[in-house]
Protein backbone atom coordinates (compact mmCIF):
# COMPACT_ATOMS: atom_id res chain seq x y z
CA UNK A 1 0.00 0.00 0.00
CA UNK A 2 1.26 3.44 -0.94
CA UNK A 3 1.94 5.85 1.93
CA UNK A 4 0.04 9.12 1.72
CA UNK A 5 2.05 12.25 1.05
CA UNK A 6 1.85 14.71 3.93
CA UNK A 7 3.55 18.09 3.67
CA UNK A 8 4.90 20.17 6.56
CA UNK A 9 3.57 23.74 6.83
CA UNK A 10 6.62 25.20 5.05
CA UNK A 11 5.99 23.11 1.93
CA UNK A 12 2.21 23.52 2.08
CA UNK A 13 2.62 27.31 2.29
CA UNK A 14 4.99 27.28 -0.67
CA UNK A 15 2.55 25.18 -2.72
CA UNK A 16 -0.36 27.53 -1.93
CA UNK A 17 1.86 30.63 -2.31
CA UNK A 18 1.00 31.97 1.13
CA UNK A 19 3.12 32.49 4.23
CA UNK A 20 3.45 30.02 7.10
CA UNK A 21 1.75 32.64 9.27
CA UNK A 22 -1.25 32.67 6.93
CA UNK A 23 -1.54 28.89 7.21
CA UNK A 24 -1.32 29.17 10.98
CA UNK A 25 -4.06 31.81 11.03
CA UNK A 26 -6.24 29.67 8.76
CA UNK A 27 -5.85 26.74 11.18
CA UNK A 28 -7.06 28.92 14.06
CA UNK A 29 -9.94 30.34 12.00
CA UNK A 30 -10.87 26.97 10.47
CA UNK A 31 -10.90 28.37 6.94
CA UNK A 32 -7.83 26.74 5.39
CA UNK A 33 -7.05 23.26 4.09
CA UNK A 34 -7.65 20.29 6.38
CA UNK A 35 -4.58 19.18 8.31
CA UNK A 36 -3.29 16.50 10.65
CA UNK A 37 -2.05 17.44 14.12
CA UNK A 38 -0.17 14.92 16.23
CA UNK A 39 1.20 16.50 19.35
CA UNK A 40 2.92 19.67 18.17
CA UNK A 41 3.47 18.42 14.63
CA UNK A 42 1.21 19.71 11.84
CA UNK A 43 1.03 18.04 8.43
CA UNK A 44 -1.08 18.73 5.36
CA UNK A 45 -2.19 15.69 3.33
CA UNK A 46 -1.54 16.38 -0.36
CA UNK A 47 -5.11 15.37 -1.38
CA UNK A 48 -6.48 17.98 1.07
CA UNK A 49 -4.26 20.70 -0.42
CA UNK A 50 -5.42 19.72 -3.90
CA UNK A 51 -9.07 19.81 -2.77
CA UNK A 52 -8.53 23.26 -1.21
CA UNK A 53 -7.04 24.50 -4.49
CA UNK A 54 -10.00 23.11 -6.48
CA UNK A 55 -12.48 24.78 -4.09
CA UNK A 56 -10.84 28.13 -4.80
CA UNK A 57 -10.82 27.96 -8.60
CA UNK A 58 -12.39 31.04 -10.18
CA UNK A 59 -13.58 31.64 -13.72
CA UNK A 60 -13.58 35.45 -13.38
CA UNK A 61 -13.00 38.19 -10.84
CA UNK A 62 -16.51 39.68 -10.90
CA UNK A 63 -18.04 39.42 -7.46
CA UNK A 64 -15.16 37.37 -6.07
CA UNK A 65 -14.52 38.09 -2.40
CA UNK A 66 -11.30 37.04 -0.67
CA UNK A 67 -12.64 34.84 2.17
CA UNK A 68 -9.16 34.10 3.49
CA UNK A 69 -8.73 37.56 4.99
Amino acid sequence: MERPINLPPEEAAERLRVSKNTLSNWRVQGCGPKFIKMGRKVLYPLPELEAFEREHLQSNTTGVRDNAR
